[in-house]
């Protein structure tokens, strides 16, 4: 079957664009007095027009740093923001792989649902199940984002970018991430990850102000990639190992 894409007007969930168009709400603001020049406030022009417009003024120097949603941290002490343009730091790297993972909770003690792992999603054979609980994710994040009141240690942040759903097949008990997979047949993998996307991005189509909406609730980012499965194991690492895989598992895949 060809992979399912979301109209144009749901396709306005560029990275770039989530924290540009949501930077009004509290605790992140850009494009402020003093900085509302830039092409890129304008709302009135085209969304890649203005993403253009911002990465072009950013320095080359800093643009490795914000291509890590975590890792700049360790050598900076927090997120990277651009003062010079007014632009705010801008965390990317919250999990939504079974529950909303807006910095944990929320300064009056409201947390997300957490629903179980991904294995059990699969194992539920339901599409229509599996897109209710990512829409329940996806509303959770977004909630939290539009709250703004969340608990940040300064290692976790929010955003509106979800690294999930985990596409990567359960083939071998072995492998350190079965928890975020889901099951060993392809197909039912391919449902999975469908109706995860769709839930997390589109909502519930049944509640009939999300089927309405022409907003994305959050951007979904597939993981991981092909044969980079691998944890810790004897002395080595996704990023040392040398990976043969047949090319049936790769078919499969």
């Amino acid at each position: 079957r060809r992979p399912h894409r979301l109209p144009r007007r749901r396709l306005r969930a560029h990275p770039m664009f989530l924290a540009l168009g949501a930077c009004s709400q509290p605790g992140l603001k850009a494009c402020g007095a003093g900085f509302d020049h830039f092409p890129f406030c304008n709302h009135s022009l085209p969304l890649d027009q203005r993403v253009w417009d911002l990465v072009s003024r950013i320095d080359d120097s800093v643009k490795p740093n914000l291509l890590t949603a975590r890792g700049h941290r360790m050598h900076t002490g927090g997120r990277q923001a651009l003062p010079k343009l007014g632009v705010p730091s801008y965390y990317w790297g919250s999990n939504c792989l079974h529950s909303s993972m807006f910095a944990n909770c929320t300064t009056d003690g409201r947390c997300s649902q957490s629903f179980p792992s991904n294995t059990a999603w699969a194992a539920t054979f339901d599409r229509r199940l599996m897109r209710q609980m990512a829409a329940v994710v996806g509303r959770e994040t977004r909630a939290g984002w539009n709250l703004g009141s969340w608990l940040d240690d300064g290692l976790n942040g929010a955003g509106l970018d979800c690294w999930g759903p985990v596409l990567n097949m359960n083939r071998d008990p072995r492998w350190g991430r079965n928890g975020e997979g889901g099951a060993e047949d392809p197909y039912l993998m391919g449902q999975l990850g469908t109706a995860w996307t769709r839930g997390l991005q589109q909502g519930d189509p049944e509640i009939a102000r999300e089927a309405a909406s022409q907003y994305t609730l959050v951007a979904v980012t597939l993981k991981h990639f092909d044969a980079n499965s691998l944890e810790d194991s004897d002395g080595f690492t996704r990023h040392t190992v040398d990976v043969n895989v047949s090319r049936q598992l790769l078919t499969d895949y």
